[in-house]
């Protein structure tokens, strides 16, 4: 197991493996914290919504004549 690790930390291949492996795991947090603050604006809209149209005083129409 140790000569693999030398063999991995001396070879680029490894490293560069390693590297995009990191920058997918950012990715995947991101869009994670992304999600999470869309459904929460999403949420705060609807319930805005929601709330204007229990509120909304609707007049009847004229009546005719």
């Amino acid at each position: 197991m140790l000569q693999l690790l030398k063999r991995l930390w001396r070879e680029d291949d490894g490293m560069e493996m390693l590297e995009w492996a990191v920058v997918a795991a950012v990715f995947v947090a991101a869009a994670a914290l992304g999600w999470q603050q869309l459904a929460g604006s999403l949420e705060t809209g609807l319930e805005n919504a929601g709330t204007d149209l229990e509120t909304l005083d609707v007049v009847p129409p004229p009546a005719g004549p």
